[in-house]
């Protein structure tokens, strides 16, 4: 891998190291910011709920405690009416406070038809009012009619105008006629609550609004605001009639309704506030009260939270920003530094020349150091290396000249020891003739060796289709007298006309030098046995008699003798190697049962 890749790779995963840090951090801050908000509405909710439930419970106990006055009250006030019909309600209202001796509690009176419609009263605002829009007194009017009796009210009704809390009783005072007394404490329970809700404002910033739902016939629900100002110009039954009322079978989208309907806890998001709605009374304390229930909402301000977190958000991006710049700064560093020198290095040793860089030829540290002794071993180099050139070109020059000083010398021996074969026919010397012959045979092989090696990348060899069958079979004539002056015998098995694309000489190498190295290194007394078939390609095998090549995969390999004692030129195979590769044939050693096999596949 590239030094660059792996610079790139580090900055990549250094990176994607920081993004995850900061984003664990991030969300577990941001989750610990959340819960302690969650936590603290959890906390709000609760001390609120807890708080108007209480307040609530008080007063109820308070109510509680007069609830036989109250019934002593009616009682005195339905015989007062028995006896005078027609009894002026006010005079009547002075009466019993003077009689009870009450003070704290006001009393209002209610003459009611058949119709559930208050006809007379006291308190003007509910002149005309429909009370069967009211379950809880509908139902305890229907009672009193039943038994005959007198009814105080077990729970509490909050008026819908002043927000003062009332304990109604309820009797029949006739044919198709109704009493009906209101107690009301004189100080009012919103004036309480809100003063409550001031102190709890001042204390955390938590703007608390009261609602109040209640059920209307038919199904219907409606609720208002304690804090709104009522428009003390209309009578009770006009202010609900300006209320909006909801279906409670329908589905409903007001969380004030449906906190009620499903009894839970609502919450919403507006402007780094959250809103929410906690259902008060339901199946706790709601049979105390003549409405439906109670809903209080909470707006908690967590602008603190927020900013917070956006300064914490803030700090983290330029935390990253700054690690990012460095991270940058590091990696020009780094290319500058360390990535470029070694580029430079590097490409100059694979073109093999000088270093010409300044910059890095200017430096002092490793890599000026580094670059100097470059140079410095390059010239060296370069020097032997053209002293080197010399010497191969006089050596070359040298072997040239030794094989063109050998070719007349030679061609003369050869054709002396033709005319002595042809003059004396004496047995005596044939051996001695055959001796020669095969010395001068093999010098021949040698010359013919050298010639190809000066001369290979000089000239041109051109391929032309040969018949190799009978190119062999000469070259094992030529062979025969050298094997025979070794105690050898050549054998062979060849297949006739069959023909490759190569160039004669440089098959004549191929085989020459396999059949030169056969009487060479194989077993004295052996025979040498060449094979030429054709099947699905063309098969040419030399097999010896001899020990197991060592090094099957260096015999090829340029001067490589697998014993040394042997001496020659160190070329042959080498050169065979070479031939083979310029025509792409696939040559291989084997050793079976004793033999070497040297296998050339055309």
């Amino acid at each position: 891998m590239k030094l660059k890749v792996k610079i790139y790779l580090i900055e990549i995963f250094l990176i994607i190291v920081l993004l995850l840090f900061f984003g664990i951090f991030f969300y577990v801050y941001s989750n610990k910011a959340q819960k302690d908000i969650n936590s603290n509405i959890t906390n709000i909710v609760q001390t609120n709920r807890y708080f108007i439930k209480q307040m609530l419970s008080n007063i109820y106990e308070r109510y509680a405690l007069k609830k036989e006055l109250f019934y002593k009250i009616h009682q005195y006030s339905l015989k007062r009416l028995k006896q005078n019909p027609n009894l002026d309600l006010n005079k009547l209202k002075q009466e019993i406070i003077e009689r009870f001796n009450i003070k704290d509690i006001d009393i209002n009176f209610f003459l009611i038809n058949k119709k559930y419609i208050i006809t007379k009263t006291t308190f003007p605002k509910d002149l005309g009012l429909n009370l069967s829009i009211f379950k809880d007194a509908k139902l305890y009017l229907d009672e009193a009619t039943k038994t005959n009796k007198i009814y105080v009210a077990s729970n509490i009704s909050i008026d819908f105008l002043n927000s003062s809390l009332n304990v109604y009783s309820y009797s029949k005072l006739g044919n198709n006629k109704y009493l009906e007394l209101g107690f009301k404490f004189k100080n009012s329970f919103y004036n309480q609550l809100e003063k409550s809700f001031e102190d709890i404002f001042k204390a955390t910033g938590n703007k608390i609004t009261l609602y109040r739902v209640f059920g209307l016939p038919t199904n219907y629900v409606s609720y208002d605001n304690f804090a709104n100002k009522k428009n003390t110009n209309l009578t009770k039954e006009e202010y609900i009639n300006t209320l909006k009322k909801f279906n409670i079978n329908k589905n409903i989208d007001d969380p004030i309704i449906n906190s009620i309907k499903y009894n839970k806890v609502y919450r919403e998001t507006k402007n780094n506030h959250i809103i929410v709605y906690i259902p008060l009374l339901k199946a706790s304390c709601s049979e105390h009260l003549t409405y439906y229930d109670m809903v209080i909402k909470i707006e908690v301000d967590i602008t603190p939270y927020m900013s917070t977190i956006d300064e914490t958000n803030n700090l983290f991006f330029t935390f990253f920003i700054i690690v990012t710049i460095l991270l940058v700064i590091l990696y020009f560093i780094v290319r500058e530094q360390f990535y470029k020198p070694m580029m430079i290095l590097t490409n100059t040793f694979e073109k093999e020349s000088k270093i010409t860089d300044k910059t890095l030829l200017n430096k002092t540290d490793e890599f000026g150091v580094l670059a100097k002794k470059y140079n410095k071993l390059y010239d060296s180099l370069s020097k032997e290396i053209e002293k080197n050139k010399t010497l191969l070109l006089e050596n070359k020059r040298f072997i040239a000249d030794t094989v063109h000083q050998i070719r007349t010398p030679l061609t003369n021996i050869m054709m002396n020891s033709d005319l002595i074969k042809m003059i004396l026919k004496n047995k005596e010397v044939d051996e001695f003739i055959e001796q020669i012959e095969a010395s001068i045979n093999m010098l021949t092989n040698s010359y013919e060796d050298l010639s190809y090696v000066i001369s290979h990348d000089t000239i041109k060899y051109t391929p032309r289709d040969v018949n190799l069958s009978v190119i062999l079979k000469q070259r094992i004539t030529f062979f025969y007298t050298i094997a025979n002056v070794n105690h050898k015998k050549i054998k062979y098995s060849i297949e006739d006309n069959i023909f490759v694309y190569i160039n004669q000489i440089e098959l004549e190498r191929i085989i020459d030098n396999n059949i030169s190295n056969g009487i060479k290194y194989s077993t004295p007394n052996t025979d040498i046995f060449i094979k030429l078939e054709k099947k699905s390609n063309i098969v040419l095998e030399f097999i010896t008699f001899g020990d197991k090549i060592k090094n099957p995969d260096k015999t090829f390999e340029k001067n490589y003798r697998e014993n040394e004692s042997k001496r020659g030129l160190g070329l042959g195979l080498s050169m065979v190697k070479n031939i083979c590769e310029k025509y792409d044939i696939k040559y291989e050693v084997d050793y079976k049962e004793g033999k070497n096999i040297f296998r050339y596949i055309f």
